[in-house]
């Protein structure tokens, strides 16, 4: 008899459980994570002459070789993977790509098949020929249009951003850029008027949004070069810390605080510190609880790092496990860490 209370209990348990497995289960059918990844430098090992890849090519200083390649696939896709190893993310911006075929390797491994990525990517105008590119779940993600949205510096093509409009979760119309800003090589200060060309470009595509509703649904990710007080993003982007009540046709960073707790994406050496380069942009309507029908999970911005992808340096500090250190090869994954947020259909 006690055996078969035993029984009894174990079998009500495992419903419970199984029930409120299905119900988390369930509803991650009505949430969509995103993700972006500043890859480092990701070519694959052909020469392409349209490109100024010479430096990633297997008989070069770097000696980029298929092996090298493939492990680059796999520690990308490894961590990728990471960032929600349940349920995969639904949407991965992606920069300092070479090409289509790197985004099929990644959306062919073994750590991402399952999550069926579709891909877009379009190719730039940068000289060294790295892009950037999104990885979408298809299931959740349906594509109206794509294209890539120019920077002029008087005359001369920069790398674009891609412009990504889509029906997300059968819900609500989203409008998603991937950015890679001009580097600070060659000086921060001297550098900074091409950043705030692409913000300005960026901003006369996002207003023209705005202007015809101001409750467009606006994610905005990327490398931006610069941090999100800097005046590229704060300024010329119009890119504000999140406040109480948001703004529907503002935009808002959601990696303004860990930038002001001096916390980052990316380690600079030179100076020996953290900068918040990259960061996810929201309009004000994903914190509307009236006209959106998606909705930003508050506390889910996170920049993703788990000690795996992290080397201890010489003074003890955990930094990000690169590939190259100028021609040193490393194995490691990337120079930046991955930022992350959760989005989620409202409830009826």
């Amino acid at each position: 008899m006690k055996k078969n209370h035993i029984l009894l209990l174990l079998t009500i348990f495992s419903l419970l459980c199984w029930g409120d497995c299905y119900s988390q289960c369930s509803d991650q059918g009505n949430s969509l994570k995103i993700v972006f990844y500043n890859c480092e430098n990701f070519f694959d090992t052909d020469d392409d002459p349209r490109k100024n890849d010479n430096e990633f090519l297997p008989e070069n200083k770097k000696n980029w070789t298929l092996e090298k390649y493939n492990t680059k696939v796999s520690n990308i896709s490894r961590v990728i993977y990471a960032t929600d190893s349940i349920n995969l993310p639904d949407i991965v911006g992606l920069c300092e790509i070479e090409n289509q075929n790197i985004l099929e390797d990644l959306a062919g491994n073994p750590y991402l098949k399952k999550a069926g990525f579709q891909t877009i990517h379009f190719e730039s105008s940068d000289d060294r020929g790295i892009d950037v590119a999104l990885l979408y779940d298809p299931v959740k993600i349906k594509i109206l249009y794509s294209r890539p949205v120019p920077v002029d510096d008087s005359g001369k093509k920069l790398r674009e951003i891609l412009y990504v409009k889509a029906i997300a979760l059968n819900s609500d119309t989203i409008n998603v850029f991937v950015n890679h800003w001009k580097s600070r090589s060659g000086g921060t200060s001297e550098t900074q008027p091409k950043r705030v060309l692409y913000a300005l470009a960026l901003k006369k595509v996002t207003d023209s949004l705005l202007a015809k509703n101001q409750h467009a649904n606006i994610i905005i990710m990327g490398d931006f070069n610069d941090e999100p007080g800097d005046v590229s993003v704060s300024a010329s982007l119009g890119a504000l810390p999140p406040v109480e009540k948001p703004l529907s046709a503002a935009l808002y960073n959601l990696f303004y605080d860990f930038y002001k707790a001096r916390q980052g994406s990316y380690y600079y050496t030179g100076e020996k510190k953290w900068n918040m380069m990259d960061q996810i942009i929201l309009s004000g309507n994903f914190f509307s609880s009236q006209k959106s029908k998606l909705h930003y999970v508050q506390g889910s911005a996170e920049i993703f790092r788990r000690n795996w992808m992290l080397y201890k340096s010489p003074s003890g500090e955990l930094l990000p496990s690169k590939t190259y250190s100028g021609t040193k090869y490393h194995g490691g994954f990337s120079d930046h860490l991955p930022v992350t947020i959760q989005l989620e259909k409202q409830k009826k």
